[in-house]
């Protein structure tokens, strides 16, 4: 797996991002960032993010941090798979999103 969503569960922030990545169906590694022992401001955790701060995504040695930028790039990630909506029986909604 190429990606790795470094978070912490009760994070907002990184939450919002958990959701979108599972909403787009982009297949993705967590990996919990011990926040109440400090880990977030230790290395290597700061040569990630300097805020010291989550989320954080690596994807093959590229590294994005603060959830805004993430959710954009999520966004044009995920713009690669077409959607369908759901088909209803007369047959009205058969378009892409």
């Amino acid at each position: 797996m190429a990606i790795k969503l470094h978070y912490h569960p009760l994070s907002t922030f990184s939450r919002r991002v958990r959701v979108a990545l599972a909403e787009k169906q982009i297949p993705h590694e967590l990996v919990v960032v011990d926040m109440p022992a400090r880990r977030h401001r230790e290395e290597p955790y700061l040569s990630l993010n300097p805020y010291g701060r989550v989320p954080t995504l690596e994807e093959d040695g590229f590294v994005l941090y603060e959830s805004t930028a993430i959710l954009n790039y999520s966004k044009q990630r995920g713009q690669a798979r077409r959607w369908r909506r759901p088909t209803r029986a007369a047959g009205r909604w058969s378009t892409c999103i």
